[in-house]
């Protein structure tokens, strides 16, 4: 298990408030930046078996669903030091639906990273423990990632972001 995934596991409350955040922030922006968006709900099976299902799904003017993977993230900015990064254990919501994205909101709500989930499955795979050379995180072209400034939501202004953030 990662640090992060430890981290999670330990400060149940954190995670929750962290996906939390993410969720709503991705419910309510997302279809101003996607406008063929007309609704995006809670996957209803979310939580119901032992592996968590996806986090949304966005309904599209033409009838058809997207899936998408909400993380809430402290980087502002992904740089050649701080790449993208998609964890091997996100894989198993994206190789069954290509019609996904796996979205990422920074920690003071001001930024939505958004790459396709076809696009991360098939981007390079960078070694994430480097003293074990064990495990691997999906790291995408800068090019296959879209990057928006976003406004953040008033009802989390109060929360700590940083609190809810491993290592901080």
């Amino acid at each position: 298990m990662n640090s992060i995934k430890r981290f999670y596991t330990l400060n149940k409350e954190k995670g929750i408030i962290s996906d939390i955040i993410a969720r709503e922030t991705i419910k309510y922006t997302l279809p101003q930046i996607m406008t063929d968006i007309t609704g995006i709900d809670d996957d209803p099976f979310y939580n119901t078996q032992k592996n968590y299902g996806i986090d949304l799904i966005a309904k599209m003017k033409d009838g058809s669903k997207v899936y998408i993977e909400a993380e809430h993230r402290l980087i502002v900015e992904y740089t050649d030091n701080h790449p993208f990064q998609c964890p091997p254990r996100k894989e198993k919501f994206f190789s069954k639906k290509y019609d996904s994205f796996y979205i990422h909101v920074n920690g003071p709500q001001t930024k939505m990273t958004i790459i396709e989930g076809f696009d991360l499955l098939h981007s390079k795979r960078m070694n994430w423990d480097y003293l074990t050379n064990q495990g691997f995180y999906f790291t995408p072209e800068k090019d296959k990632i879209k990057t928006y400034d976003i406004k953040p939501l008033e009802r989390f202004s109060h929360i700590n972001w940083r609190s809810l953030c491993p290592n901080k």
